[in-house]
């Protein structure tokens, strides 16, 4: 009952915050700040437990995107991520769209996962603005980079004609050398 009464709260809460995201104004940055640091709060909380609340965590960010007017395509999510990676991939996808907002005005995000070298990229594409300069780590991506060390993983990020931030675990058989 507890439990149930529990998920009912976070539920309650998620629909406040997406209705203060949809009537956020989109100039005021620390307006945003605040409204994505709820939502990575509020994230986490989600993505702890089953795939049915992993799949509605994604569609919970899926519906961020959207009040944020970022068309967002995701893969299917490898099943080999355990919970833990879970957690970091959708709070990683939370900070990517949040400065695809804020930075660059995209229009546009995609994630996708691919193998390569022993490592598992986590791609979160997008066709905003590019960087006029180097991308300082600091704030959410700074955080990102402290709970990625916490799995053994990197941050990394690539800017060409589309801006991509990637999140690199290594595969359980690299990570077991």
């Amino acid at each position: 009952q507890e439990i149930l009464k529990a998920k009912v709260n976070i539920h309650d809460e998620m629909n406040k915050l997406m209705l203060s995201t949809m009537e956020a104004d989109y100039n005021d940055v620390s307006a945003l700040d605040d409204i994505f640091k709820l939502w990575q709060k509020n994230a986490l909380l989600l993505f702890l437990e089953t795939d049915e609340e992993n799949k509605k965590a994604l569609d919970n960010i899926k519906d961020l995107a959207k009040a944020l007017k970022i068309n967002f395509s995701v893969q299917t999510i490898p099943d080999f991520f355990d919970e833990n990676q879970k957690c970091l991939l959708f709070s990683t996808a939370l900070e990517a769209l949040a400065n695809a907002t804020k930075h660059a005005k995209a229009k546009q995000m995609t994630v996708t996962f691919s193998v390569l070298n022993d490592e598992i990229w986590c791609n979160f594409t997008n066709d905003g603005i590019m960087p006029s300069k180097e991308i300082a780590f600091s704030g959410g991506l700074k955080n990102l980079v402290h709970l990625s060390k916490e799995q053994n993983a990197k941050i990394d990020v690539k800017v060409d004609n589309l801006f991509t931030l990637s999140l690199i675990f290594p595969t359980k058989n690299s990570s077991k050398e």
